[in-house]
């Protein structure tokens, strides 16, 4: 079963439109994001099950927002119930992180 190997790290379409915007605007995304991702992975590593959920429904949304597909399709993916996903979630983030901040400069 997959862990999202196969899917893209960032989804460029997106990234390129973010990009548009400008790299301060990019920056102050990535910022914001991280201090959501401080209240919301412990929720998501968490025993409750709705908790679990509703965190990992606000990533996927806000992941696909700037850009960072595996990490929304890992979230995805939790939202649904497969908890086997979690331990994929924090590697994925950083990698999506580091690619998006490598493209914006």
């Amino acid at each position: 079963m997959s862990r999202g190997e196969d899917v893209p790290v960032i989804d460029e379409p997106i990234v390129d439109q973010l990009l548009d915007l400008g790299p301060e605007i990019i920056g102050e995304l990535v910022e914001l994001y991280s201090q959501q991702l401080d209240g919301l992975l412990p929720q998501i590593a968490g025993p409750e099950p709705d908790e679990r959920r509703r965190a990992a429904h606000q990533l996927k949304g806000s992941s696909a927002n700037l850009g960072l597909a595996r990490v929304a399709w890992l979230a995805a993916g939790i939202e649904r119930g497969d908890t086997s996903l979690v331990h994929a979630l924090a590697p994925a983030v950083t990698e999506g992180l580091a690619a998006l901040r490598q493209r914006s400069g």
